[in-house]
C-alpha cells in the first residue's frame, strides 16, 4: 500500500516538477514531472565507461499511454526521445531518455 495518494503525487509535482511537451508522433499535450540526469560510471576491463542517464518522473495517470520512440521537449528546446518506461506499480512512472541531437 502507497504511503502517499494521487493527490500527493500532484502536490509533489507542482512543487518541484516542470512542464514539458509529449509528442506521441500524432498530437502533443503538456505533461508535468521531475527531470533527473544521474551521473553514471561502469567499470569495464582496466578502466571506466561513463555518462549521464537522462530520466523524468511523473503522475502515471497524467499520461497512461505512453510508448518508447515518443519524445518530450524541455522550455530551452531539448528534445529527449523515450527509450525506457519504467512504472512502480503505485502511481508514479520513470521514464529513461536519451538526448537528441
Amino acid at each position: 500500500m502507497a504511503v502517499e495518494d494521487a493527490d500527493d503525487r500532484g502536490t509533489m509535482l507542482a512543487d518541484f516538477g516542470e512542464m514539458v511537451t509529449y509528442d506521441n508522433g500524432y498530437a502533443e499535450s503538456e505533461l508535468n514531472g521531475i527531470f533527473g540526469n544521474e551521473y553514471l560510471e561502469i567499470p569495464a576491463g582496466p578502466g571506466s565507461v561513463d555518462g549521464l542517464r537522462p530520466a523524468f518522473t511523473y503522475r502515471s495517470a497524467d499520461l497512461e499511454s505512453v510508448a518508447q520512440g515518443h519524445t518530450l521537449e524541455r522550455a530551452d528546446g531539448v528534445i529527449y526521445k523515450i527509450v525506457g518506461i519504467e512504472p512502480d506499480g503505485v502511481g508514479i512512472t520513470l521514464l529513461r531518455l536519451e538526448r537528441q541531437p
